[in-house]
């Protein structure tokens, strides 16, 4: 693979003069480009914004292939390798890169974790959680590593397990602005969306490529919280970065303001160019249901709900659905299964306790309401990562 582009980039890389001095925010990285690419490469790899910038890797990967053979051996290289193929969408390649980092440094976790990322990326969860387990057991006391372990949970529907490692990262270095960043995106995960604002109030960024990744986790925060005006504002900040989930946000915020067709358009532009992503199919099942398109909306949540078992949004949506078109039996074990998969989201409960009324069985429904309740202000109290 390499043979394919590799002598390409370097070329370009060469024939630019002035490539070495954009390539970083500041002269000194460029000066270190120039005496010491291996010490840039750790910094991208340390920078979970900067490894989804193209241009970025590509040119810590072609200052690396200047060096020969000098870098042919170090698994650093090939991590940056992998990760020029994933920012350019080639996650086969990238995957392929990682194993190599894996033949040269076996102890090496970054390899299992970026690997995890890609499988993710083509959907083998299977595979992805294979390669988060042996990264994990290979992270040791690193909260760059702990922190990239925990994101990956949460992009795997298992926000519980994140919050755990990210809280530890936390420990270890408490100013590591993707680790706030993290634990935000995991506080949602687990419906704490107030907790989430709070937390991520507490702990902006500094002005660097961080930042648009820490204005769609506040985004979204303030989405979830019910926070829509404030959550616009932020939008506003978030579209002058380069971020690939202002979209999905946009359609966020659509729903939340009830303009179920722009939020249908716009979880439909990003199905189409993330086509594994479940929340974009979630959404869409969500704005038909706001359109009253009931029968629709039951078709896209089975759908999803056949390619992603384990995603527990797919379920609680077909439930509605289901109820919403007069099932009410089919929906209340639907729910049931939900509420199996996430035991944290008062919304699955409050549609249970709904159903349940609808099926005569109040007495059941005040339990599931209060259930809901006790979530919700379980919710409200203040994120202290122990």
């Amino acid at each position: 693979r390499d043979g394919r582009d590799g002598g390409a980039v370097a070329t370009r890389f060469g024939q630019d003069a002035d490539l070495s001095n954009r390539l970083t925010s500041s002269g000194a990285q460029a000066a270190a480009l120039l005496l010491a690419p291996a010490l840039v490469a750790d910094r991208l790899l340390a920078d979970p914004a900067a490894m989804r910038d193209p241009l970025r890797v590509a040119r810590v990967r072609a200052a690396l292939a200047r060096q020969g053979d000098v870098v042919a051996n170090d698994p650093r290289f090939h991590l940056v390798r992998g990760k020029d193929y994933a920012a350019r969408g080639d996650h086969d390649g990238a995957i392929e890169a990682y194993n190599t980092a894996v033949s040269i440094a076996p102890a090496e976790p970054r390899a299992f974790l970026f690997a995890a990322q890609s499988h993710a990326a083509l959907g083998q969860r299977e595979s992805a959680l294979e390669n988060l387990r042996h990264g994990k057991a290979r992270s040791g006391q690193s909260p760059h590593d702990l922190t990239l372990a925990g994101a990956l949970h949460v992009a795997l529907a298992e926000p519980r397990p994140a919050l755990a490692l990210l809280a530890q990262a936390y420990g270890l270095d408490p100013g590591y602005p993707a680790t706030h960043v993290a634990i935000g995106n995991a506080l949602v995960a687990l419906h704490r969306s107030r907790q989430a604002v709070g937390w991520l109030e507490q702990h902006p960024p500094p002005a660097d490529d961080t930042r648009a990744d820490y204005l769609s986790a506040l985004a979204l925060a303030y989405i979830k919280s019910g926070g829509g005006p404030q959550a616009a504002m932020v939008l506003t900040e978030l579209r002058q970065t380069w971020n690939p989930r202002t979209t999905a946000i946009e359609a966020e915020l659509a729903i939340v303001s009830k303009q179920f067709d722009t939020a249908l358009a716009k979880f439909r532009v990003v199905r189409f160019t993330s086509p594994r992503d479940l929340h974009a199919r979630a959404g869409v099942g969500e704005a038909l249901l706001g359109l009253g398109r009931f029968a629709d909306a039951q078709a896209e949540f089975a759908a999803c709900r056949k390619a992603a078992p384990y995603f527990a949004p797919c379920a609680r949506g077909l439930g509605v659905a289901l109820r919403m078109t007069d099932d009410a039996d089919a929906a209340l074990a639907t729910l049931q299964v939900a509420e199996q998969l996430d035991r944290d989201d008062p919304a699955i409960a409050r549609e249970i306790s709904a159903t349940l009324r609808a099926l005569g069985r109040r007495p059941e429904g005040a339990l599931a309401a209060a259930r809901a309740a006790e979530l919700d202000t379980r919710a409200a109290q203040p994120y202290v990562p122990l």
